[in-house]
């Protein structure tokens, strides 16, 4: 539930982004929004849980939206 509503729960935090920058932002947060509200339209445990992780997922590695803003902050504020 958290995931589908990110876009609106950052929204306040973007005011002060560079135009392309919050674009970028907003596209990658509705891209996990829309993953998590087709895992719970399907009832999928199994989707659920795959949101954030990637296959090759390992313990102690970052997961999917850590590394999306790791690369938004490489290239924004770098």
């Amino acid at each position: 539930m958290l995931l589908m509503e990110l876009t609106e729960l950052v929204a306040p935090f973007c005011d002060g982004m560079a135009k392309d920058a919050r674009a970028e932002f907003e596209t990658g947060l509705n891209s996990f929004a829309m993953s998590a509200a087709q895992a719970l339209e399907l009832s999928s445990i199994f989707y659920m849980s795959g949101l954030l992780y990637p296959d090759d997922y390992k313990e102690g590695d970052r997961n999917d939206l850590e590394l999306f803003i790791d690369r938004l902050r490489i290239k924004y504020l770098s």
